[in-house]
């Protein structure tokens, strides 16, 4: 029994080994066909979250990953970003995928650039195969509409005679925020693009579309399905996945810090700044209308911890050729910052004496400045503890700069005060402003924080300060808020 295990092991072995070499032979004998071949390992795609949602992405596209899924994506990140994928394709040891990308978001829209290497080795023959793809990409946001486009040098050669070959391809890419949940996506690959082989051949690479939607079902679960096909094959694959957030940024914050007395006595930080863990997993599959005509699943997971992010995606087998695992490694150049109280919510008490409150804020005093709780207008009541951390960063960020900040344990609880009742508190507590803020999410599904700076005794707004991040740069984006609270402030307390 063991040695028929052996023989027919090494017997399927060798098939998928014939079925790799066929393939590449007609590749580089310039048959007109052979581009169909070659298709057959470049729309494996690149990117294990990509890959684990059953390439389900155009619709969703929002990270370095969008260089090659939907260059449009890119407009949407707000920092750098690079990443590094391999994969040992269908298990074979043969062929062996990497990419390199880097995405550079600027004022004047995202910049891209990326290279792609496919290299074939036909074990137990000398031959040996290299493809090699440059790309750079560019995409800008108009509002809630994304516009990206890449441009591509491809490089093809190996051991046969004549096998070389050269190219250049344009890639289009759109991305539209149709409702805060719903976003709408397209790509054409290759719109225009042209091989010149080493035997004199010219070809025209035919173009391929996508086109899909994803739903964010809620701020940890997404779901994305879309069609594609070739020219000459409009509707040939449909893709479907989804992916759910089990651990983000925001919720760990809010674990580790606003629990019981507890929860803060075990996990209480030794300094006020998180870098936070992510943990995700997701699902897809392609199914293929064309040539098996079969179902591919797949299935993937991220972790993260701070400013690296490990992805892998298990592809089932196509074509009989064997399981693919691929791994991503992507470094984002500003990490996610969660600020994070570091003591209890203060309660008056007789036995606490005045010297353990905060040492930047005090329970009253004149001319003071009075933070009030930020006020949830994303219309999602988990997200309601925000009002109180976004509070604090804002206090700890003017008290940093040495103006007197009312102590939060005399100003917590007062999101929803009314114009009146903020003028009341800010007489009772003795401020000579208040800060009042907002957040809510904007078409585009960023993060929009928004600061008033009023005066306690007329109630004028003296100044106002906005600024807008992705959901998981929320305390980044606070932190942010309240260095502009703190320079405003130090002006007006200057006058």
């Amino acid at each position: 029994m063991k040695m028929h295990n052996y023989f027919t092991n090494e017997r399927l072995f060798n098939q998928k080994i014939l079925i790799v070499v066929t393939a590449f032979i007609l590749l580089l004998s310039g048959n007109s066909n052979a581009g169909n071949v070659s298709g057959s390992f470049a729309e494996t795609g690149i990117g294990a979250r990509t890959l684990g949602l059953g390439n389900a992405y155009v619709g969703i596209a929002d990270d370095v990953y969008s260089l090659t899924a939907n260059p449009a994506g890119l407009a949407l990140m707000k920092h750098i970003s690079g990443t590094f994928d391999y994969a040992n394709l269908y298990g074979l040891g043969l062929l062996k995928q990497s990419f390199f990308g880097l995405a550079v978001p600027t004022q004047w829209g995202t910049h891209g650039f990326y290279y792609q290497g496919l290299n074939v080795e036909f074990s137990p023959f000398p031959q040996k195969l290299s493809e090699s793809t440059l790309g750079y990409a560019y995409a800008k946001a108009f509002g809630p509409l994304a516009i990206g486009t890449a441009i591509k040098y491809m490089d093809l050669s190996s051991d046969f005679a004549e096998g070389t070959a050269t190219g250049f391809g344009i890639d289009l890419g759109i991305r539209y925020q149709l409702t805060e949940r719903i976003s709408l996506g397209g790509m054409i690959r290759d719109l225009y693009a042209t091989t010149s082989w080493g035997t004199g051949t010219r070809e025209t690479i035919p173009a391929s579309w996508r086109f899909g939607a994803g739903y964010r079902i809620s701020d940890r679960w997404l779901a994305s399905a879309e069609w594609g096909g070739v020219s000459g094959d409009y509707f040939s694959r449909f893709r479907a996945g989804t992916e759910y957030w089990i651990m983000r940024p925001s919720y760990l914050a809010q674990t580790l810090g606003g629990g019981s007395e507890k929860a803060n006595s075990i996990f209480k930080p030794s300094r006020e700044t998180y870098y936070p863990i992510a943990l995700a997993v997701r699902t897809g599959f392609e199914k293929q209308f064309t040539g098996d005509k079969h179902i591919f699943p797949a299935i993937g997971t991220t972790l993260g911890f701070g400013s690296v992010r490990l992805d892998y995606a298990y592809i089932y087998a196509r074509q009989g050729l064997g399981e693919t695992n691929r791994f991503s490694l992507t470094y984002d150049f500003t990490p996610w910052e969660v600020e994070q109280k570091t003591e209890e919510r203060e309660k008056p008490s007789e036995e606490k004496p005045a010297e353990t409150q905060r040492p930047a804020t005090i329970s009253t005093l004149e001319n003071g400045i009075a933070v009030l709780d930020f006020a949830n207008a994303t219309g999602n009541p988990e997200l309601g503890w925000l009002e109180l951390g976004l509070a604090d960063i804002v206090s700890k960020e003017v008290a940093n700069v040495g103006l007197p900040v009312i102590s939060r344990s005399a100003t917590s609880g007062t999101a929803g005060l009314t114009g009146p009742e903020i003028l009341t508190l800010a007489q009772q507590v003795r401020a000579r402003y208040v800060v009042r803020g907002l957040f809510v999410k904007n078409s585009r599904g960023n993060m929009v924080l928004t600061a008033r700076f009023i005066d306690a005794q007329t109630g004028r707004t003296l100044d106002f300060i906005e600024s807008e991040a992705g959901e998981s740069e929320i305390f980044v984006l606070g932190k942010a808020i309240g260095q502009g609270v703190a320079a405003k402030a130090g002006a007006w307390f200057g006058r």
